[in-house]
């Protein structure tokens, strides 16, 4: 009987230490969030809450759960002197499938749940390598004072391509020109060459470029031309004879044309007056045989 008296003695002073304690867990409260409502790639998951009352010792549990409801991330934080806690959980990243993920935060017992989007890279495929040619055409010996012409086709398997062009010219002067488009795949690239050009072999360098959605590729091409004194004298002789022998061979020419037609109006006016003469001399002439026949016919008698 005593022993039964010490057993029930016990159980309620037992009961008596658990007083404090059951209401502390049967109030326990929690909230979640997540610092974001949507995700990208590289952003960093934080989730925050607060529970009430603040126990010591306890912490929140926090499982992050993927779309197709597969645990994550586990985590667990202290909350502070007043309730609240946050923590960096996880950091998004190409391999995590995009969709509606769940965050879950548990104290005490007691759950709450966050939802947030995460939005995952855009899927690239890869792109398929094209070659890219680009053919340079110009003139092979070129002067001083004038303006080069190159050519640039940049095609790819026989198809004239609209690629990204860029040009250097290297030689013993520096040269520049501008770029102008003619049709799909056909640049003329114009540069100015000046009348003090260092005489010499020269070089043009062309780059170009083609990207797609699908296709990539590169190519480069490269023309020598050679900047000549000679071709720059018989310009600059041609130029002479175009400013100054021109003209005055026009004006000798327009010289001797009205010397011709002068020559021929004097020869035109002098038919008439030779024409008299001829006629007299015959006249003459008959008058004088007519007379010898006579002088022959009287010493005959």
């Amino acid at each position: 009987m005593n022993r039964s008296r010490l057993e029930i003695a016990t159980m309620m002073l037992t009961l008596l230490m658990l007083l404090p304690v059951l209401p502390a867990l049967a109030q326990a409260t929690i909230t979640v969030t997540t610092d974001k409502t949507a995700y990208g790639v590289g952003d960093t998951l934080t989730v925050k809450g607060i529970v009430t009352p603040v126990v010591t010792g306890q912490d929140v549990t926090i499982i992050v759960y993927t779309p197709a409801n597969a645990p994550s991330v586990f985590g667990q934080v202290t909350p502070g002197a007043d309730g609240t806690f946050s923590k960096a959980v996880k950091v998004f990243g190409t391999a995590d499938v995009s969709g509606v993920w769940t965050v879950t935060a548990t104290y005490q017992g007691v759950q709450a749940s966050a939802t947030l989007l995460f939005s995952g890279a855009p899927i690239v495929k890869p792109k398929t390598s094209i070659p890219i040619y680009v053919d340079v055409e110009v003139a092979s010996i070129l002067s001083g004072s004038e303006t080069a012409s190159f050519y640039v086709l940049t095609s790819s398997s026989g198809v004239p391509i609209a690629a990204n062009i860029t040009f250097m010219m290297y030689g013993p002067s520096n040269l520049t020109g501008t770029m102008t488009n003619l049709a799909t795949g056909l640049n003329r690239i114009s540069a100015p060459i000046p009348a003090n050009a260092t005489i010499g072999t020269y070089a043009i360098v062309v780059n170009a470029s083609y990207v797609t959605d699908v296709y990539q590729g590169a190519g480069v091409g490269q023309k020598a031309f050679v900047i000549s004194s000679v071709l720059s004298n018989i310009n600059s002789n041609v130029n002479t004879l175009t400013s100054t022998a021109v003209p005055a061979a026009a004006s000798s020419a327009s010289a001797a044309s009205a010397a011709a037609t002068a020559a021929k109006a004097s020869v035109d006016s002098m038919s008439t007056v030779l024409y008299v003469a001829v006629i007299l001399a015959l006249i003459a002439a008959v008058a004088a045989i007519v007379s010898v026949v006579q002088i022959t016919r009287k010493i005959a008698g």
